[in-house]
Formats: structure tokens, sequence, C-alpha cells
């Protein structure tokens, strides 16, 4: 009978070990260190706050999310060295991982000011149409979906695997303009205070590209916490509180002076026919801003 007994009282602290186990939630990442960092660390921690699970953070300082190429993060992401990624999607980047749809700047990276050297505006100030945009070379990073989208309209694209070179590339005049989201030029320009850098005054190209988070196809519960806690922060409006009240989205609709600019328009053939373009709530439009 005390065999008995203790058998019984190991299961039960078996299972009690498996359920807390169970509702633990450990999410793996490099140190969020920029503005666009903060952003997203922020909204990952406002998704996961509706969850009933314990999240445990752990942070792999060896490594950062900006200085880490696109496709190094899908490495890691792969290899459980972390736990999540965002970015622009593609067909091909929602088939190697698990996107969670819920575009996490409603569309701004898809409005893209250009950051120019200051003494190259002239340059700019015949463009009226995407044609006339050919004759400009734009800096991209080389696996970044945005370099697919602007080579399939034909445009001069310079390519590099890092993302901080490109700065310098741009000031050494390697090419002439280095498009960004609406939200990011603001903030790099003050990280660069080396570098005489400036946003062009008069364009803006449009195309969709949504930011998501992804995660590895294997990370289940993290897709599906990442999903119920974005939708309930949109439906109680958190997100759009959190959105519009950022620092770097504020910033970014106050000086980017949207409206009135010249609109180039470029279509995305590489967007996924699963893209929830019909929910408007989840996008923002020029011309709201």
């Amino acid at each position: 009978m005390h065999c008995v007994s203790r058998f019984l009282f190991c299961v039960s602290c078996i299972l009690l070990y498996n359920q807390a186990l169970a509702e633990t939630l450990i999410v793996k990442h490099y140190p969020f260190i920029n503005a666009q960092e903060q952003y997203m660390h922020g909204l990952l921690e406002l998704a996961l706050s509706y969850s009933d699970k314990e999240i445990v953070y752990q942070e792999d300082s060896s490594r950062s999310f900006t200085q880490t190429s696109h496709d190094e993060l899908v490495k890691a992401l792969n290899k459980d060295e972390i736990s999540l990624m965002w970015s622009g999607t593609s067909r091909e980047l929602e088939q190697a991982l698990q996107p969670i749809r819920i575009p996490l700047y409603k569309g701004l990276l898809g409005l893209r000011l250009l950051l120019i050297n200051s003494d190259g505006e002239k340059a700019f100030k015949q463009v009226s149409d995407i044609d006339s945009l050919k004759g400009i070379r734009f800096g991209q990073g080389d696996s970044w979906p945005d370099t697919k989208i602007l080579q399939h309209a034909k445009l001069n694209v310079v390519t590099s695997p890092s993302y901080s070179a490109l700065f310098d590339m741009l000031a050494e005049k390697q090419f002439d303009a280095f498009p960004r989201g609406l939200q990011e030029p603001w903030a790099e320009i003050k990280a660069h205070p080396d570098k005489a850098l400036s946003v062009e005054s008069d364009i803006l190209l449009v195309y969709k590209l949504p930011s998501y988070f992804f995660v590895s196809k294997e990370n289940t519960l993290l897709a599906q916490e990442l999903e119920q806690g974005l939708e309930a922060a949109i439906a109680d409006l958190n997100f759009d509180d959190y959105f519009f009240y950022s620092k770097q989205v504020s910033e970014a609709i106050e000086q980017s002076q949207a409206v009135g600019r010249i609109v180039v328009a470029i279509d995305n053939p590489y967007l996924p026919q699963e893209t929830p373009l019909s929910r408007k709530e989840l996008w923002l439009d020029v011309a709201d801003l």
C-alpha cells in the first residue's frame, strides 16, 4: 500500500511538472536596442499580455536583430536560436516560416521615403512617375523582399548583405537613394550623425508590403499566442493606441508630410494570396496621414 501511494505521489509530481512546463512560453530573442526593435518589443509584450501562459524572455546578447542579415535571421529561427523575427513578407518567406498575418506597422513599411545625401536633392526634381525613376540607383539589402519588388519594376538596385554597410555606401555615393519605410529614416539619420543624410522632400514610393512577426513552423504555440494576442489588441483598440502613440510612428507621421508628395505606385507581384487586404482595420491609408 505504501508503495502504491508513493507511486501515485510520483505520478502526480510528474503531471504537475509537465503542466507547469506546458504553461510556460519561452521567447528567445536578440536585444531590443534601436527604435524599430523597441517598437517590436513593445508590440510583442502587448500581444503576449493577453496570454494565460507564463512568458519567459531569454536574451542572446551575442548578436543583434539589426546587424544580422535577413538570411541569417531565418536560419537562427529555424535552429531555435531565436523564437521570432519580423520582416516584410513574401511568398518565399511564408514558405520557410510561419507568418502571423497582422501588419505590425499597418502597412507603413510599404510607404517608402527616400533617404539621400543632403546634397543629392536635385537629382529627384524631375521625377513624376516610375519611368523617371529608372535613372536613379537604389540601395537595398540583398535578401530583403523589397529588393525583388524594385527589380521587378525595372529599377536600378544596388545591394549589400549588411544593413549597416548601406549607410556607408550611400554616403560614398555608390547609390543615390535608400528607400525606407515611413517610420524608419528619422531614427536612422540620428543614428548616423557623421553622415550628411536627409529625407528627399517630394517623392513617396507606395507598394503593399506588410511587416509580420514570423516564427518557425514548429513553434505552433508561440504562433497561436501571438495571433490571438494581436487580434485581441486590435479588437479592444490597444493595438491602434500603441501604434499611433509610439514615438517612432507619431514622429514619422508628423515629419514625413506624406500627403502632397508625388506618389509613385509600384506593383508587388510577390505578395502572398493570404495577405489580409480586405481587412481595412489592419491598414493605414496615405490619405489618413
